[in-house]
């Protein structure tokens, strides 16, 4: 949230990984883990590229990162898939958005 409020960009992707680290041992998965690690630079560029152009959408993230610990905290299997599928598909939109305006 510190982030978002600064706008900074690179902390902000930076903690949107830390949120998913945390969940490792919760996870016990070490694939998982690898994979996202894996993707991590990958990713960081996607995200940044998206909010560089759009800072608006940070909120949108915080919104989804919150509904998606709601629904985990509340092991709500089905509503961790609904929330997932609507964060990987923003974050898709987002980077299509921001490729399409450079």
């Amino acid at each position: 949230v510190d982030s978002y409020e600064r706008q900074d960009i690179s902390a902000f992707v930076e903690d949107s990984f830390n949120v998913m680290r945390a969940a490792y041992p919760f996870a016990d998965n070490p694939y998982l883990q690898e994979t996202v690690e894996s993707l991590h630079p990958a990713m960081s560029r996607a995200y940044y590229l998206a909010l560089e152009q759009r800072k608006a959408e940070m909120s949108e993230f915080l919104e989804l990162f919150e509904r998606l610990l709601a629904a985990v905290l509340a092991r709500d299997l089905p509503q961790i898939r609904i929330v997932l599928t609507a964060y990987a598909q923003r974050s898709c939109d987002l980077v299509i958005s921001a490729l399409t305006d450079a």
